[in-house]
């Protein structure tokens, strides 16, 4: 620790010394950072004509403690390194920035990379499990709001003319949307979502 202090700390002031992560690609990296450092936000609208609450997912890293240029240094260290997008954003605190990902499918992407650490670090499931999040907000909301629906800004691939045949037939049969989840490869809150577009368009 005494050797690598000065590449942190030169002149006292809090470095990213990029010379030690050039040949970095193991995602504990991110993992590390995200874990110390990130937050997994759902951000929300409220549609007091439709009585939804629209919910979108992003990340935010709070390094608002290195200059803007080394974070947006980081920012393309992490688009190399991992093909993780995410940019600086302004904040009051610190040198005035922090870097957070902007798009649903940039959060998705971090997510994901770090999802096959999920069982390893159950305690860290509120950051590591967007579904684990949405759980927590849609029972708090069922409380506060029990008459909206909430819906969820998540990159699905479009659904097929015979998956979403199957989809009605099985829902028909009762069968559940866990269980319809995993036949079709996909998100419980996708099939959930899925059924409710579904349902609309027949009414």
């Amino acid at each position: 620790m005494t050797r690598l202090f000065p590449l942190f700390y030169p002149n006292n002031k809090k470095h990213i010394p990029f010379e030690l992560l050039k040949d970095i690609y193991h995602p504990a990296c991110i993992l590390t950072l995200y874990l110390d450092d990130g937050s997994l936000l759902l951000s929300k609208r409220f549609n007091l004509k439709k009585k939804e609450i629209q919910s979108t997912p992003h990340i935010a890293l709070y390094l608002q403690a290195f200059s803007k240029e080394q974070l947006e240094q980081l920012a393309e260290w992490m688009k190399d390194h991992y093909n993780i997008n995410v940019r600086t954003s302004g904040t009051p605190s610190g040198t005035g920035y922090y870097l957070k990902t902007t798009k649903v499918t940039d959060t998705f992407d971090l997510l994901n990379l770090l999802k096959p650490y999920q069982t390893e670090l159950p305690d860290f499931m509120y950051k590591l499990s967007w579904e684990k999040r949405l759980d927590a907000e849609t029972k708090h909301y069922k409380q506060t709001h029990p008459d909206y629906t909430i819906r969820v800004s998540i990159p699905v691939r479009p659904y097929s003319h015979d998956e979403v045949a199957s989809l009605i037939e099985w829902k028909q049969q009762g069968v559940t949307d866990k269980e319809i989840a995993k036949r079709l490869n996909r998100t419980y809150w996708s099939v959930v979502y899925k059924w409710q577009d579904v349902k609309n368009r027949e009414t």
